[in-house]
């Protein structure tokens, strides 16, 4: 049996995600399930899939993940059951899929549903029948008939760019802590820089890029990489969201330095 993770956008301070879980451990016995995030931003389809495609990769392999964040509701529904990387993942909105798969190998069925419940789609049995074969197959894709020709997850303008000597990306995340998560990943950086002194310049402020939070003192803003292979802004023990200017989309710069 598989294991199954969740990420929504219900919260947890109502009985959405108790209802789910329930609903699941029901039509599927002996379960293992885990959750990723329930407290994504609201109908906010982009952060699902930045928090899964950060997260997946921890699971073991032909884990399926279960994403519920910006559906649509009604009777009649398609959603995305796409492979990748050796998981499963399902989910309505391709913008989740825009996150996750862009620029991955994966492969793509559109499976159209006809809901009994046109309000809670997730929880709906002929869903819960869905992932419950889902996670009970052993190979699902030979069942499931060809793949999609072409993708619907090719959507990604926010991609870096060179500008000269200067390095270009963009905020895509503000996590708990209000660290900013950026679209650099550190090959492309290191590639660019190539041994050369740089620094990182956000909102007009310079900051060095450190190995570790241990070596950054108290309320110093610093750019660091993290587990995932990505620039992050933060100001140790304080908020980088809170003390520097944040918004999504907003530019950071990687500038070769000439001392």
């Amino acid at each position: 049996m598989r294991t199954i993770t969740l990420t929504t956008d219900y919260g947890l301070r109502d009985h959405y995600v108790g209802a789910l879980k329930g609903t699941l451990i029901r039509r599927i016995p002996n379960i293992s399930m885990v959750d990723i995030a329930h407290e994504v931003e609201k109908f906010n389809s982009d952060a699902a899939g930045f928090v899964v495609s950060n997260a997946f990769h921890f699971f073991p392999e032909g884990s399926v993940h279960f994403i519920d964040v910006g559906v649509r509701y009604g009777h009649e529904l398609m959603f995305y059951l796409v492979y990748s990387e050796q998981h499963w993942f399902i989910f309505q909105n391709p913008d989740v899929g825009n996150k996750i798969f862009f620029e991955k190998e994966h492969h793509v069925w559109a499976i159209n549903l006809k809901a009994n419940n046109p309000f809670s789609f997730f929880l709906d049995e002929k869903m819960m029948d869905t992932l419950a074969w889902l996670v009970n197959t052993p190979n699902p894709s030979e069942s499931l008939g060809a793949p999609l020709t072409e993708t619907p997850f090719d959507r990604y303008p926010l991609a870096p760019f060179k500008q000269g000597n200067i390095l270009i990306g963009y905020i895509e995340y503000t996590d708990h802590y209000g660290n900013l998560h950026t679209n650099l990943p550190e090959s492309m950086v290191r590639e660019f820089t190539n041994g050369k002194r740089y620094q990182v310049i956000f909102c007009g402020e310079s900051m060095d890029i450190y190995d570790s939070l241990v070596t950054i003192g108290a309320t110093t803003s610093a750019a660091l990489f993290n587990h995932a292979g990505k620039l992050v802004i933060t100001v140790n023990k304080n908020s980088a969201h809170r003390m520097l200017f944040n918004n999504t989309h907003v530019q950071v710069q990687i500038a070769l330095a000439e001392w």
